[in-house]
């Protein structure tokens, strides 16, 4: 939701004011009493983990730039706060990219060190002499090196020019007709050498670049005019890496985004636009200065009494381009190298050849010696939680994450918690108990004490039921120490041995288990220091729980049973 106050700072404190007291007397919109700090961009990305992610090739290069333009405040809804993305290619000749060179990536590459505008060294040293003369007259405002800016309602229009509702934004930007052919977006080497040659253009480019070919294809044969060559302006001329599709091109270029050499180096270009070289001494270091205007909080627009020197200064924001929310105020963290990385074991085809393997550190091992605790019955990960369940119901429980220990193992361990599932838990019991049996069985005694169910040396139980009727009902009640237990005719040997499995729930914090005898499905708190049993039932099944499985949501439990339901 946008919105717009045309009186200015007191009518949106007001107006904050009034809506903050609503939903605190109504309870409602729990955000609006989120304290502000909470909501600041650089805290949001803080909290947020994308850095993480990113540094451990968890999202890749688009989504984390996406994300970041996301909590910087830019819009695809907004063009004055587009969406900023880097150019990456600096090769637009050649009829083939080598993207895989990253010790020769110089002709490949752009210097993602750089701002565009230092790209050229020879028109920088034009931008630093300009710089020097402004910043030698006291009574002139901030100097600054780039009189345009990197993102700007013109630029993404420029680029967009031939998808609506770009066209008809452009239209009315340029008075209702198109602008002078020779400036508009046809030919992408062009672009890329004026971007390194104009003093007034320095663009960045938008994500549209790395995922719209259509953006590249006049669909719409939208009458653009012609150059002064006499070319008539169509489609966008394409390097001849691109076969002259748009879709190849934009394959390739998102291939390079994605490419290693711009992931050991995209901190530097986010260190420029979102991070500590965005403005300051650092800024000035990196020649990245704009003007005074373009940066967040520069002027309180609603100070400025003058009501000409209000509407220039509006104008100047709004058309002249505007930098995003600085994010970080300290050095952004490079990427992590690809063997420091855990990837899934098929990352590739030529990963097969190179798979490695790591051992646990001792410290998050079972205590004893090894094989003390018997096999390993079941490894369940959820989240950062792994649940190991040993032969003697030994439960260790590991919460890791996916940065390097320092040690050489690209994962870090740590909170570990060794419990012990409670004896009367084991999957032990020699006959199977029903809590609610069939309507036509009838209790019958329990056999003579030498043939016990509960005497390891019984096979077999027998009930007396109403041989005309067939009916059976499931069960979904739970079992219970105060309900009478009913013997079935189930003869163990024809049920294969049931061992138990075992899942997690609930994002990690319960243990399901099944396999028991006695139809039993278990849930115990992981959270409680004696694995504290919560629940316990039938399922509705005949016999034995034979396999578990949890849905993706956590909460969802399904399960089969020996009898085949």
């Amino acid at each position: 939701v946008f919105l717009a106050f045309d009186d200015g700072l007191p009518a949106r404190r007001e107006f904050w004011k009034a809506l903050r007291q609503r939903a605190n007397h109504f309870n409602t919109v729990p955000l609006l009493r989120i304290q502000a700090k909470s909501l600041s961009p650089k805290r949001v990305l803080e909290l947020s983990k994308y850095t993480e992610a990113w540094q451990s090739r968890h999202m890749s290069n688009f989504e984390y730039l996406l994300r970041l333009n996301m909590i910087a405040g830019r819009s695809f809804n907004d063009l004055t706060q587009y969406p900023v993305f880097p150019w990456v290619v600096a090769d637009y000749t050649s009829d083939k990219l080598d993207l895989d060179d990253v010790e020769n990536a110089k002709g490949t590459f752009r210097d993602l060190s750089k701002p565009m505008g230092a790209q050229n060294p020879d028109r920088l040293q034009q931008f630093l002499d300009r710089y020097r003369e402004l910043g030698s007259d006291p009574d002139l405002p901030p100097p600054f090196l780039y009189g345009t800016h990197y993102s700007s309602e013109g630029s993404v229009l420029h680029l967009l020019i031939r998808q609506e509702p770009f066209t008809t934004l452009s239209i009315d930007l340029q008075g209702g007709h198109f602008d002078c052919p020779d400036r508009l977006f046809f030919d992408v080497a062009e672009s890329w050498k004026c971007c390194n040659s104009s003093m007034s253009d320095v663009k960045e480019l938008i994500p549209e670049w790395y995922c719209f070919p259509e953006m590249f294809e006049n669909g719409n044969s939208w009458n653009l005019g012609h150059l002064q060559t006499g070319r008539s302006i169509g489609d966008v001329k394409l390097p001849p890496w691109a076969r002259g599709s748009a879709q190849e091109f934009v394959r390739l270029s998102r291939r390079a985004l994605e490419s290693e050499y711009v992931s050991l180096h995209l901190h530097e270009w986010i260190d420029l636009i979102f991070g500590d070289k965005q403005r300051g001494p650092k800024a000035e270091e990196a020649h990245n200065v704009f003007h005074y205007l373009t940066y967040e909080n520069a002027v309180d627009v609603d100070k400025i009494e003058d009501t000409l020197e209000k509407q220039a200064v509006v104008a100047q924001i709004r058309h002249f381009g505007q930098t995003p929310t600085q994010l970080l105020t300290k050095p952004h963290p490079r990427r992590h190298a690809l063997d420091e990385c855990i990837r899934p074991l098929f990352y590739s085809t030529a990963s097969l050849d190179s798979i490695k393997f790591w051992s646990l550190p001792k410290s998050a091992r079972p205590s004893g010696e090894v094989g003390s605790h018997g096999g390993v019955q079941s490894i369940t990960v959820v989240g950062d939680k792994i649940s190991t369940v040993y032969a003697d119901l030994t439960v260790i429980t590991l919460r890791w994450t996916n940065m390097p220990d320092g040690s050489g193992l690209p994962f870090t361990i740590a909170n570990k918690q060794s419990k012990h599932l409670p004896p009367h838990t084991s999957a032990k019991s020699p006959f199977v108990m029903r809590v609610d049996p069939p309507p036509t069985l009838r209790t019958l005694s329990p056999p003579p004490s030498s043939h016990s169910p509960s005497s390891s040396t019984s096979r077999k139980v027998a009930f007396s039921a109403n041989p005309k009727s067939t009916g059976r009902r499931k069960s979904d009640t739970a079992l219970h120490p105060s309900r009478p237990r009913h013997w079935s005719r189930f003869t163990l040997e024809d049920y294969q041995p049931v061992f138990g499995q075992f899942g997690l729930c609930s994002h990690g914090d319960r243990l399901l288990s099944c396999g028991y005898w006695d139809g039993a499905l278990k849930c115990h708190s992981l959270e409680s220091s004696t694995l504290r049993l919560q629940a316990s039932t039938s399922g509705g099944h005949l016999g034995p729980i034979t396999r578990l499985d949890v849905g993706t949501d956590g909460e969802t439990v399904v399960t089969g049973g020996a009898d085949g339901t």
